[in-house]
């Protein structure tokens, strides 16, 4: 169930709150609630970045036994293509934020 809370921000905080709602092409409100819920629930934040941490790790062992079966030239060349799609899912993200 969902509850109404007023409380005062200082002139700063709003701005901040706002420009952030802008940037993630959300309301203001659902800014509030993430900070809120990053805030009581610290642990789900360290959950994510472990999960995070945890693909890249195992992405970045899956490339170093591909280097033992295909070969180093392999491996070069699809890490080269590897970190151009990267960088072009970065800028799409960053033109979104």
């Amino acid at each position: 169930m969902e509850r109404k809370i007023s409380f005062r921000l200082s002139d700063e905080q709003e701005a901040l709150i706002a420009a952030a709602a802008k940037k993630w092409n959300t309301s203001e409100g659902e800014v509030i609630r993430r900070a809120v819920d990053v805030y009581l629930n610290p642990n789900k934040s360290q959950q994510n970045l472990e999960t995070i941490l945890y693909e890249i790790v195992k992405t970045r062992a899956c490339v170093l036994r591909t280097e033992d079966v295909k070969g180093k030239a392999f491996t070069a060349d699809l890490l080269e293509e590897a970190g151009k799609d990267a960088e072009a899912y970065l800028e799409v993200r960053r033109r979104k934020l």
